[in-house]
């Protein structure tokens, strides 16, 4: 995912079709919607395809993102991650004292 992104960079020597085609496909297939979305706006955007090229890609994002919300899995799990609160810790770190005192 991160060698498609950073082809990005390269569009000016790259074909941006294909760029945006690798980044849309290996962000889908990561779970990485937003990122997949905004691939797809990139390619509905780009001048050098015809009318009927875009169009596809607008279809094809429009059936993707009825079925799945652009929003990234993994930074989903992240702020989950994070929302745990010091009395959350407080409470593990108390349970596993007493396990550990139930296994002596």
């Amino acid at each position: 995912m991160r060698y498609a992104q950073s082809l990005a960079k390269y569009d000016d020597i790259l074909d941006a079709e294909d760029i945006f085609s690798l980044i849309a496909l290996t962000s889908f297939h990561n779970n990485m919607y937003a990122v997949c979305s905004n691939a797809f706006m990139r390619l509905e955007q780009l001048e050098s395809l015809p009318k009927e090229r875009r169009e596809h890609f607008q279809e094809l994002a429009f059936k993707i993102f009825t079925r799945y919300t652009p929003k990234d899995i993994s930074v989903s799990k992240t702020a989950e991650q994070e929302s745990v609160t010091s009395e959350t810790l407080k409470a593990i770190r108390k349970k596993y004292i007493q396990l550990c005192q139930v296994g002596q």
